[in-house]
């Protein structure tokens, strides 16, 4: 993963488009969006479920019903791994 600033906001790398949303920020070498903080980075679509949604376990896993590996839309999203 490249150096990358860290952002204030998760919303700041979204781009909501007609259906989905969006990650423009980073993402990890397997295709998963990243989140990263000063603490270190996070799985985005987590952020965004639990900012949305619920508090998720850390070792949950979310894949995007929509196909799109880029989208953090919490409604879209389904737990895989707990």
């Amino acid at each position: 993963m490249a150096a990358t600033k860290p952002a204030t906001r998760p919303e700041n790398y979204i781009t909501k488009t007609r259906t989905c949303w969006a990650w423009t920020g980073p993402f990890a070498s397997n295709g998963e969006p990243l989140y990263v903080t000063q603490r270190g980075s996070k799985r985005a679509r987590n952020v965004m479920y639990e900012k949305h949604v619920r508090e998720l376990p850390s070792s949950a896993l979310l894949s995007p019903k929509c196909g799109h590996d880029w989208c953090v839309c919490p409604a879209h999203q389904k737990v895989v791994k707990v």
